[in-house]
């Protein structure tokens, strides 16, 4: 642990104790609040990370229905250019229908704000001044925005953690997983297996 934790954690403690609580029911206390600030940033990066997704998806669909459409217009004495333009569009129309990629984008954005909102609460009430009630307030709010989240996708799981370990200068706590797992992580859902670092 970081020396600036191990002393806010010790400030935590003393505060605890000034109020009754034993250094047991300190720590655990630190210890929750820790935990919701762990789930609000590893959730808002998740988000973000799935909000810039597809939000290239959106604009890479809309630069190929504009390229198509242009195409078609440029070609329209070539049937050969003309169809394969028109294919063109039409698949980009179909996958922006299908996917409504510009609607996940703003529903990944809506969802990472609200964890960031939650953690500049914690962050507000300081690293030792807080109470069991703000710390069980935390927690359930990030429970209840958890629970209108979509199935996360677990290898990007894995790389968001990796990211808050890596800028914690934890490398110890970082899972390597599989270039294929890496390269995929936006679109299939794979097991991971935590045990591999």
């Amino acid at each position: 642990m970081e020396r600036g934790t191990s002393e806010a954690r010790n400030n935590a403690g003393a505060q605890a104790q000034a109020l009754g609580m034993s250094d047991e029911q300190a720590d655990h206390l630190w210890d929750l609040r820790h935990r919701a600030l762990y789930r609000c940033r590893l959730s808002a990066l998740y988000h973000r990370r799935r909000e810039r997704f597809f939000d290239w998806l959106d604009k890479s669909n809309n630069a190929v229905a504009l390229i198509g459409g242009s195409a078609a217009f440029a070609a329209a004495t070539d049937p050969a250019a003309v169809s394969v333009a028109a294919l063109a569009v039409t698949v980009a129309g179909a996958m922006a229908l299908v996917f409504g990629c510009a609607e996940k984008a703003r529903r990944h954005a809506a969802l990472a704000e609200s964890y960031k909102r939650i953690e500049a609460e914690i962050v507000r009430a300081g690293e030792y001044d807080f109470t069991e009630a703000q710390v069980n307030g935390w927690l359930a709010r990030v429970a209840e925005t958890e629970g209108a989240e979509p199935p996360p996708l677990r290898p990007l799981v894995v790389l968001c953690q990796n990211d808050i370990a890596v800028s914690s200068n934890q490398l110890d706590k970082v899972t390597v997983l599989p270039a294929y797992q890496r390269w995929l992580a936006q679109l299939v859902d794979f097991e991971v297996n935590a045990g591999v670092r």
